[in-house]
């Protein structure tokens, strides 16, 4: 063990954090240490466990296994602490003013009563709790790094778990390392499983068997599924685990019995982590429920107001859309579903219409902001994403909330939801809790686009159990610009090579540098969105959002920029978040007044408006005018979207849409991944890639399946409801 004062950093790698420090121990000794170190700068003190080697071109080393920081011993060497950048409001004139009002007493002031650093001229109330918060989290930080990284755990996870766990951390990764593959955001199984092992946690051990099994579950969850098959499950865990499979077994009939797991109804011997069994059944329950209600009669002729309200809006229903019409007006549960052009949003119109002559309170809402906006736009009316509807938010203990639930219901006599193809099965539960006995629910989407990102069939399960009325629209109503997107998404369907058109075209690219040609003549032209279906590769996401960037938004003088997790962003990025952070503040001005809320969400685009460098701080404005600023250390939260994949396009609109098809995994290049593309477009759509291609994902109909049990629980009575 080494203890002594950093000198000077030789080398930093920031990712992993791995350093070459030059090192004075308190013996008087100078040498070169290396080893992951929390985040150590020159001047400051740190305790080394390890072992001296020697390197056979820089000579003799000590290895450092385990890296401490430590409190400065002598007043100088805290000056040089409080100086080094590293606390928030303290530069080095405000540090040597510390020392000089505090002297030997200046570190526990630091630590137990930093109000009394007002003492020191030019600190105010405001910067000495900045000095003093930063000083502790700098403090608490530092000694989690250290005390994790001896089990491989990297910088940047060890400052994730420890703003997750706080001073709890080291303990709490010790007692169940498994668990920070569903509480970290980037630590993911084999990681938690390395971590495990190093901790001496035996390769067969029971604890270990029921670990992967979770994670086995949570995988096919983040492939949609509900369940899997006991037939699936086991051996795909026993694999992972390199593990034989009686052993998973066992572990899994234990896991049944202490009611971890849930056995459903089938053939096929479902397994459900218990969590997915109950919402899944919760939903079938809350339903059938809705269905069996007695509805309060509409004070209005449902004939006599569509026919007054075709007179006044210019508008012809056909005998399928009056129908859809009168019939999610009479009914508890009503689903509506077609494709672009077929009139979806004429029957949202009509049917609002109808229910606010009747005196009904109504929500609108759909899964996404971009959604929730065309709803607006559509119907001059208010709409919601979910989440909001539902007041969704993050307790204390970052524990969900929901505003509204079954002891705190919507006031709304209707709810109506677009675009329900998004909707997951948890979404889809915690909607249903907050609806009332006797409200009209309007269901609303397109069975043939991609399913729900999270677990679940929603809106496939809805339309095949039998149980409610659905309204099939299949007669495209949409002319002038765009309408060949409509008609080509209808043949795309139906198997059949789309054609040229007003508005659609096709782009023969036999190569990414052709592909990339015709994106720079489109994107030279005006406002473009660019899908794809791959994430890696020439054409891929990366690779076209670095090409884009440059042509688009290029480096320019005076124009900010930073780099980090592989990513350069710069003031005017177009930007996407990439994953639900519930607590992210954000504000919006409504002209007299600032309206201030949290949460934002997977699939929002933005753009970047400003950087502050020294402040290591980056400010993204919504496309619904949310405005939200980020430190750099929350870049990973979101990616430039010049180019976005088709799956997360889903649920937004784009005037003009240019789509690279050069190839891919044919089991997931399909007809249904090519309609979603298609259909992200309003007024025109380029394919842009080999013809075989586009062929080849039409002529494969095959979708991957997903395992889910809500319209077998809809339907265990054998009734239609």
């Amino acid at each position: 063990m080494l203890e002594g004062m950093v000198t000077q950093i030789v080398y930093r790698n920031e990712g992993n954090g791995y350093t070459v420090m030059e090192l004075m121990t308190d013996d008087g000794e100078e040498l070169t240490a290396v080893g992951y170190s929390p985040m150590l700068g020159q001047g400051e003190r740190v305790q080394l466990e390890g072992v001296f080697t020697m390197h056979r071109e820089y000579g003799r080393q000590f290895q450092a296994a385990v890296c401490r920081p430590m409190l400065p011993k002598t007043t100088e060497e805290l000056e040089r602490f409080l100086a080094s950048g590293l606390i928030k409001g303290c530069g080095p004139a405000t540090a040597r003013a510390i020392i000089q009002t505090f002297g030997d007493e200046a570190g526990d002031i630091l630590t137990f009563a930093p109000n009394q650093l007002v003492r020191v001229p030019g600190i105010g109330p405001v910067t000495a709790a900045k000095i003093g918060t930063s000083y502790a989290e700098n403090m608490q930080l530092r000694q989690v790094i250290a005390g994790l990284s001896e089990y491989g755990i990297t910088v940047s996870q060890a400052i994730r778990i420890a703003e997750e766990y706080g001073e709890d951390a080291v303990s709490r990764v010790k007692e169940n390392p498994y668990r920070l593959s569903d509480d970290i955001f980037g630590i993911g199984f084999k990681t938690a499983d390395a971590i495990a092992q190093k901790m001496g946690i035996e390769a067969d051990a029971p604890f270990r068997m029921e670990a992967g099994l979770r994670h086995t579950l949570q995988l096919a969850s983040g492939e949609g599924h509900m369940f899997l098959p006991s037939e699936i499950l086991i051996p795909f865990t026993a694999k992972q685990l390199h593990t034989d499979v009686e052993r998973v077994q066992r572990a899994a009939v234990r896991m049944l019995q202490t009611g971890v797991l849930k056995l459903g109804e089938g053939k096929n011997e479902p397994v459900y982590l218990a969590g997915y069994y109950r919402a899944e059944q919760e939903c079938a329950t809350l339903l059938k429920q809705l269905c069996q209600a007695e509805l309060a009669p509409l004070r209005t002729e449902v004939a006599d107001s569509i026919e007054r309200r075709q007179k006044t809006s210019g508008i012809r229903l056909a005998t399928q859309q009056k129908a859809a019409i009168e019939t999610a007006v009479a009914s508890p549960v009503s689903i509506i579903t077609g494709g672009p052009g077929t009139g979806k949003t004429t029957i949202v119109q009509f049917v609002l219409s109808l229910f606010e002559q009747a005196g009904l309170e109504v929500a609108l809402c759909a899964p996404t902001g971009r959604a929730a906006k065309r709803m607006e736009q559509a119907t001059g009316r208010a709409a919601h994403t979910i989440h909001r509807l539902l007041e969704y938010g993050r307790g204390e203990e970052n524990e969900e909330i929901y505003g509204k639930d079954q002891d705190h219901p919507l006031e709304a006599d209707a709810v109506i939801v677009d675009e329900m193809s998004m909707v997951d099965t948890f979404l889809l539960m915690h909607l249903l809790r907050a609806v009332q006995q006797g409200t009209r629910v309007v269901f609303i989407g397109d069975a043939d686009q991609l399913p729900s990102v999270g677990p679940g069939h929603v809106l496939h399960d809805l339309i095949q159990c039998g149980c409610f009325p659905v309204t099939a629209l299949d007669t495209i109503f949409r002319q002038g610009e765009g309408s060949a997107i409509s008609l080509n998404a209808r043949r795309i369907n139906r198997g059949e090579m789309p054609v040229p058109g007003q508005g659609f075209e096709l782009w023969q690219a036999e190569n990414p540098g052709q592909v990339w040609h015709h994106l720079q003549q489109l994107c030279a032209q005006g406002d473009w969105q660019v899908i794809t279906p791959m994430k890696k590769g020439e054409s891929g996401v990366i690779s076209l959002n670095g090409k884009l960037q440059g042509l688009i938004n290029p480096a320019g003088r005076g124009k900010a920029e930073f780099a980090r997790f592989g990513q350069t962003f710069r003031v005017g990025d177009q930007v996407m978040q990439i994953r639900n952070d519930y607590n992210q503040p954000w504000t919006r001005d409504r002209g007299e007044e600032l309206e201030r809320g949290k949460g934002v969400f997977n699939g929002e685009l933005g753009f970047i408006t400003s950087i502050h460098l020294e402040a290591e701080m980056f400010t993204v404005q919504f496309d619904d005018d949310r405005v939200s600023e980020y430190d750099f250390a929350q870049a990973d939260e979101v990616t430039l979207s010049y180019a976005i994949s088709i799956h997360k396009s889903q649920g937004s609109e784009f005037d003009r849409v240019a789509i690279a098809l050069l190839g891919g995994t044919p089991m997931l290049y399909n007809r249904n991944l090519l309609y979603t593309a298609v259909t992200r477009a309003k007024k025109h759509v380029i394919l842009i890639g080999r013809k075989g291609v586009i062929q080849q994902m039409i002529a494969n109909n095959k979708t991957k399946q997903r395992y889910s049990g809500l319209a077998l629980m809809l339907g265990q009575d054998g009734t239609a409801l």
